[in-house]
């Protein structure tokens, strides 16, 4: 851009405003681009994640197998809630466990929320690598949760015990990334109740309805969370081959149509 007359009479030329505003237009932009391109790094990261760890599956016989096997994961609904209170409080289970080490508390340990973010440095009770975890130095205590409740699938679906990452790993590390991302929102935003017992309510209905859709019975409509095939129960299948072709899944256990 020229310089013009009026340049003369002004400590700073005509052509430089615009440039400035251009500049500032353009670090939103960029700003905004980078955002947008985060996202879709994320979610290019998760489906890639998906077609890692492809989802188990255990083709049954018969429909009637179907809804016996669909029914049984559904009635263990309680036994896990169990595992994940009895975390939560320190009680049950959790008394055989090793006890963490008091000088690495973090905050959801200091709202009431037991052990979860402990950072550990002592070894795994659990020796070597269990279920894919690498039971090495240095961990978050909730790694036992997550190796209890991994342990507890592979007993449910009559699984061989291996010690490599699989789908149960990548769909528990979701839900309780899940449950750290709103937990400290609450906390770190001032509008954390000072019961702990709600915020133990929060995490446990994130980590099963991640799991298994809903919570208990008195829970939302069914209907409302059972349209993501990624369910624990959707684990058994049923093709009807001499019908329609149509598939079944463990969640549609009490389907009488």
């Amino acid at each position: 851009m020229e310089p013009q007359i009026i340049d003369y009479y002004n400590e700073m030329p005509s052509g430089a405003n615009v440039i400035e505003k251009m500049n500032e237009e353009f670090s939103i932009l960029n700003s905004e681009n980078n955002i947008l391109k985060k996202i879709n790094q994320e979610y290019c990261d998760r489906l890639t994640k998906l077609k890692k760890y492809e989802m188990i599956k255990i083709n049954v016989s018969s429909k009637e197998e179907l809804f016996i096997k669909g029914k049984s994961v559904i009635d263990s609904i309680p036994k896990f809630t169990t595992i994940i209170y009895d975390f939560l409080n320190h009680t049950g289970w959790c008394n055989n466990l090793p006890e963490p080490d008091g000088t690495g508390l973090h905050i959801m340990c200091h709202v009431g929320l037991g052990y979860w973010d402990c950072w550990e440095t002592d070894i795994l009770e659990w020796s070597g690598c269990t279920y894919g975890y690498d039971n090495s130095n240095n961990f978050h205590y909730n790694k036992y949760l997550k190796l209890k409740i991994i342990e507890e699938l592979h007993t449910l679906f009559n699984l061989e015990k291996k010690n490599i990452l699989s789908w149960f790993n990548y769909i528990i590390d979701e839900a309780f990334n899940q449950v750290e991302l709103t937990i400290y929102n609450l906390i770190e935003n001032n509008i954390s109740p000072q019961n702990p017992d709600i915020l133990k309510n929060i995490i446990h209905k994130i980590i099963m309805t991640k799991l298994f859709g809903w919570n208990n019975e008195m829970d939302e409509p069914r209907e409302v969370l059972t349209n993501n095939e990624y369910l624990i129960q959707n684990i058994y299948y049923f093709v009807d081959c001499e019908k329609c072709g149509q598939i079944f899944v463990g969640n549609n256990y009490d389907d009488n149509d």
